[in-house]
């Protein structure tokens, strides 16, 4: 991998976008402005900042990452680009860093200048302000943590779909989103059902049997067999704590790796479906 390579492409990437990029966080700057006055004028007792930075975080990047194989899907431009001289791990290790550590650094550096613009305004017309923007917060930290993340499935979309890929991205998101839910709802019936069948809402409308709470209507939890409800609640809870761990470890280790060497792979398909 050469790193004047990858340094050639992404001044080339980044000369033909700033232009729209610049547009584009104009816009959104203005528009955040506007927010930012207005809820100036109703009290600075919430972060400000805590909130927006994320949005455009992922507002910005994800449109940005989404047109980052733009040229690979132009049939007048997609030659051009797969003929470039360089490898498919150096044009993916451009977009990697153009999209993803430049962007924000460029986030980080932007937010900053605007929280300065902002706090000055602020100032000015309500002799208040929601102060500078502090990047390094937990939640911040946590937010770009996590586009760095996410990042990678938008890039995978990116290269994958051909036409309106972030659309296509989150559509196919949601759709596996749902196929999850279903599943782990259907597997926890298989596996746990008879725990649970062994409980039963009844109602109650005198209170608790010993009359702690008579009078006052509840639902009141009959159990049938409360040593196997035990039991299996123990199971149910260390299934939960394994499940939700094996998550947590794909998520943040596992997922964004295992797309980048898609991203290559699949760009890879692409020089040879579309014959260059």
């Amino acid at each position: 991998m050469n790193v004047v390579r990858i340094w050639l492409l992404t001044r080339d990437f980044a000369s033909r976008q700033v232009r729209n990029l610049l547009i584009g966080v104009g816009a959104v700057a203005g528009a955040l402005l506007v927010v930012q006055l207005l809820s100036t004028a109703g009290g600075t007792s919430w972060n400000f900042h805590e909130v927006f930075f994320p949005l455009c975080l992922f507002g910005i990047g994800a449109v940005l990452t989404s047109v980052s194989f733009s040229d690979l899907h132009m049939p007048r431009r997609s030659a051009a680009y797969l003929t470039i001289p360089a490898s498919h791990a150096e044009k993916t290790a451009e977009k990697l860093l153009t999209t993803n550590v430049a962007f924000i650094i460029v986030m980080y550096v932007g937010y900053f200048l605007y929280s300065v613009l902002a706090a000055l305004l602020s100032r000015i017309l309500y002799g208040e302000s929601f102060g500078l923007f502090n990047p390094w917060t937990l939640t911040v930290w946590n937010a770009v943590r996590t586009y760095f993340v996410v990042h990678s499935i938008i890039l995978f979309g990116a290269v994958y779909f051909r036409r309106k890929n972030l659309i296509k991205t989150v559509l196919v998101l949601a759709v596996l989103g749902i196929g999850f839910s279903l599943l782990a709802a259907l597997i926890t019936y298989l596996v746990f059902g008879q725990t649970l069948q062994s409980m039963h809402i009844t109602m109650g409308p005198e209170g608790y049997v010993d009359g702690t709470l008579r009078g006052v209507p509840f639902n009141a939890l009959a159990i049938r067999d409360p040593e196997f409800l035990q039991s299996g609640a123990q199971r149910i809870a260390t299934v939960a704590r394994v499940g939700a761990g094996a998550v947590r470890i794909f998520f943040w280790y596992i997922m964004a790796p295992a797309l980048w060497v898609l991203t290559w792979l699949r760009l890879r398909e692409t020089e040879v479906a579309y014959g260059v």
